[in-house]
């Protein structure tokens, strides 16, 4: 018949502490005490606090409810418990596994305390872990307009909670003013923009625009660019919108031809001839007049350029998607000396971009200081009657 298991742990308590003490000498048993005896009376006497013989059981007493002998189980829970006992070990014992944890929960251990807000000094706990509130510091907020400087825009972060860190706008560049146009009675000009500085003088058949001196040493491919486009690379910048220049120029009789081609063969750019005429005051504060192409050195020739510049128009281009149409020479290609396939004004003559550095420079002794202001007068030239061209 088979023992129940508490007897069997009694048993194999006993038998222990009798090799034990039979091994150092010593115990309740006397020395005159035989071997027999010391067994009878081991096995009369109980044992107190039984040391458990099952390994599933050791190391368990110091867990809360899990103390005292375990009932033993049922012959069939006896099959599975043993089926399942290496999984079970393995998911307690494995890596960064606690005894006791099984599925995310504490078996046997008291349930932990709710966190706790940390309090600080003088705040209470419910706000120690809240960011810095800045919402009147925000647009719309609850601040008062004193706390925040007029200009600034600040974005709080919720990470941080110092001062806020002002995003300021960038200010677009405000228009130089270069004055009014070096003309006589500039008052009687007509505007073709009602911020730009560009006129027409129907007076005297003419386009007006004001603009300054950007370079006055290295080599030219244009003379004139529009602000913001080929100011490395021209004399003089002007603010203004290369369209309106080109419809002033048929508003006072100058008939636009075409650009520079290359295809099938080279072809100069043609349209009206406009003499172009500088203003601009010298240190005395008088008014100096040149014409445009003094400020033009020709390396080759060693002298001012000679040629004069023609109406070529430039031309269109259109988004596929829009249908908008874009005037070419907004890219900055006003008045040319370099062909361009964009240009509005060019020479008539061959003058490719890649050896224009070696062709065209600045006329430095003949260019006022950069940054003075200088008034542009574009006149179309009066085509001679044809039998007159003849003689």
């Amino acid at each position: 018949m088979e023992l129940p298991t508490n007897y069997k742990y009694i048993g194999s308590a006993a038998i222990g502490l009798l090799a034990l003490t039979m091994t150092l000498g010593c115990g309740d048993s006397t020395p005159s005490e035989s071997a027999s005896g010391q067994q009878a009376r081991a096995e009369s006497e109980p044992v107190a606090n039984p040391e458990p013989a099952n390994p599933e059981r050791a190391g368990r007493e110091d867990i809360p409810g899990e103390t005292g002998p375990e009932e033993s189980p049922a012959p069939e829970e006896r099959v599975a418990h043993e089926t399942e006992a290496p999984i079970e070990r393995e998911q307690e014992t494995g890596p960064g596994r606690i005894p006791g944890f099984e599925q995310g929960t504490f078996t046997g251990f008291p349930p932990l305390d709710p966190p706790r807000e940390v309090e600080s000094e003088g705040e209470p706990a419910e706000h120690s872990h809240q960011p810095a509130d800045l919402g009147h510091l925000v647009e719309g907020g609850s601040g008062t307009e004193s706390e925040i400087e007029p200009g600034l825009t600040f974005i709080p972060d919720p990470a941080f909670e110092g001062d806020p860190v002002p995003i300021v706008e960038p200010e677009p560049p405000k228009p130089v003013d270069l004055g009014p146009p070096l003309v006589d009675a500039p008052e009687k000009l007509t505007r073709m923009d009602p911020k730009k500085p560009l006129w027409l003088d129907m007076a005297n058949k003419r386009v007006v625009m004001v603009g300054q001196v950007c370079l006055r040493e290295g080599g030219l491919e244009v003379f004139a660019c529009l602000k913001g486009t080929k100011e490395h690379e021209a004399v003089v910048s002007v603010d203004i919108e290369a369209f309106k220049a080109h419809a002033g120029l048929l508003r006072v009789g100058a008939q636009s031809g075409s650009p520079a081609r290359w295809e099938p063969s080279y072809s100069p750019a043609r349209g009206s001839e406009i003499e172009i005429t500088v203003l601009w005051k010298g240190k005395d504060g008088k008014v100096q007049s040149t014409r445009a192409q003094e400020w033009v050195y020709d390396a080759e020739k060693e002298q001012a350029i000679k040629h004069p510049w023609v109406f070529a128009g430039s031309g269109f281009w259109v988004e596929e998607e829009t249908g908008k149409r874009h005037y070419q020479a907004e890219g900055g290609e006003l008045i040319c000396v370099s062909n361009f396939g964009s240009a509005m004004l060019d020479l008539p003559i061959e003058s490719s971009q890649a050896n224009a550095s070696l062709m065209f420079q600045a006329n430095t002794e003949k260019i006022p200081p950069l940054g003075t202001p200088v008034t542009l007068l574009l006149t179309p030239k009066k085509a001679e009657p044809p039998e007159e061209a003849a003689r």
